[in-house]
């Protein structure tokens, strides 16, 4: 049974990741209401190609924050960052709830991108430096957790109510989280930073409770911090072999992230289902799918502490690759054979259940966590923020050309292209990639030392 100091940190953590939960309602907001907007619902008609922008768009404005966020954490601290990042959430919703053309539309979206996309790097780090060792895993997947809620309360939203009322309702959310992340202490890593010792030691006994001994919690940080003081300037630090090869890593694994097509997946869901003529109706087929990434993230987080990040990795790489080649094996049959199709119209339902089941339970939250562990804490900042950018300039690609790719490939090589693409990060975790479960810092700069050599 959890401690209460367990209790306490998860509790903050889950305060935290409501940011994650904003950003969630931001990337599903389109899929639902896709045919809305293209028959007018906003009483100008959007195109397909600018449904395509729309989708997009957001993405470019998170890789556009992720840099100047990765200094400004390390400068005014975590908790003022994510405050300051709900205004630009707030204007975003409130462009397009007063939209009067396309351009106003673009314009709310990409601000949306701005706010929420910052979180992907504030609530990351600040969940895994606010748990103890032994709880790093469950904390730093809560954010994934929180994002695909966010997507189903969007898909819900966006199919129930008018596009207005769903921006009304994802609006909200950013209104109670700002009650959130008054309440969060700041990270006791970014204080003692700043010398601060009194109230990094405030801080850590408010996330642990009253009457915990924090001698052992206060000793791990104060070592921790020494070691970043210790190293070399930050363009030295950067160029070491373990944290350059932790870069490179890290990079890797945002890019099979987000080739995995994913994004495609969430932005495109209704589209990728009347696409493919399954047997059930494309808005149950869509709450399916947001269920099913739910559960498996929960399934994930109760994981990763007990048998490491490693084989959840390997498990959700392998199953993406079998899965997506299956996919592509439907769309082969359903583009010669519409008929022996559809004895089979199951199939794309539960494959792409599958898929995004098998992402959400590995290759989605881990990349986030890995992210956040890997790193000292001189050069966590810049090193957080690059990897950010990658993925999300790689999510524009993804979601911007998906239809372009469409028709200059077809849907069958796309997938197929996919899976093969899996099978490579499946060997590239068995044989590359070191356990961060239960290591501290040191030691997993160690793993990247002997990988080097």
């Amino acid at each position: 049974m959890l401690g209460f100091h367990f209790v306490v940190q998860c509790g903050f953590g889950v305060l935290a990741a409501t940011g994650g939960f904003i950003l969630g309602t931001v990337i599903g907001w389109t899929s639902p209401i896709q045919h809305k907007l293209m028959d007018g619902d906003y009483e100008f008609v959007v195109s397909a190609d600018e449904m395509l922008w729309l989708a997009s768009i957001f993405t470019l404005g998170a890789a556009a924050i992720c840099l100047p966020v990765g200094f400004t954490i390390d400068i005014i601290g975590r908790k003022l960052t994510m405050l300051l990042c709900l205004p630009f959430v707030l204007i975003g919703w409130i462009c397009l709830a007063i939209a009067e053309n396309v351009s106003t539309i673009y314009a709310g979206r990409f601000i949306l991108g701005v706010g929420s996309g910052a979180f992907s790097i504030i609530i990351p780090i600040y969940t895994t430096e606010i748990a103890q060792t032994v709880l790093r895993g469950y904390l730093g997947a809560f954010f994934q957790m929180a994002v695909v809620l966010g997507i189903l309360f969007s898909f819900l939203t966006g199919f129930y109510l008018s596009v207005f009322y769903t921006i009304i309702a994802c609006a909200i959310v950013p209104c109670v989280s700002s009650i959130f992340f008054i309440v969060l202490p700041e990270s006791p890593v970014y204080l003692m930073m700043k010398d601060k010792i009194e109230k990094a030691h405030m801080s850590l006994q408010s996330l642990r409770g009253e009457g915990y001994d924090l001698k052992h919690d206060f000793v791990e940080i104060v070592i921790f911090i020494q070691q970043s003081k210790e190293n070399p300037s930050f363009c030295k630090s950067i160029r070491q072999p373990p944290t350059s090869l932790a870069l490179f890593y890290t990079i890797l694994l945002m890019l099979f992230q987000q080739f995995s097509g994913i994004s495609a997946v969430m932005f495109y869901t209704m589209d990728i289902f009347d696409k493919s003529k399954g047997g059930m109706s494309t808005k149950n087929s869509m709450l399916l799918v947001g269920i099913v990434q739910s559960i498996a993230t929960f399934i994930a987080i109760y994981l990763m502490d007990l048998v490491g990040r490693r084989i959840p990795l390997l498990i959700s790489s392998f199953l993406m690759s079998i899965i997506a080649l299956g996919i592509g094996l439907y769309f082969f049959i359903l583009e010669r054979d519409a008929e022996s199709a559809s004895h089979v119209s199951w199939m794309p339902v539960f494959c792409f259940c599958s898929y995004v089941g098998a992402f959400s339970f590995g290759l989605g939250p881990i990349p986030w966590l890995t992210m956040a562990e890997v790193f000292s804490q001189d050069v966590k900042g810049f090193t957080v923020a690059l990897c950010c950018t990658i993925n999300w300039l790689a999510s524009f690609v993804v979601t911007n050309q998906y239809k372009n790719i469409i028709n200059l490939i077809g849907v069958p090589a796309i997938f197929w292209a996919i899976s093969a693409l899996m099978l490579i990060c499946f060997f590239f975790v068995l044989f590359c990639l070191p356990e961060t479960r239960s290591r501290s810092f040191r030691h997993v700069h160690e793993k990247f030392e002997l990988r080097k050599l």
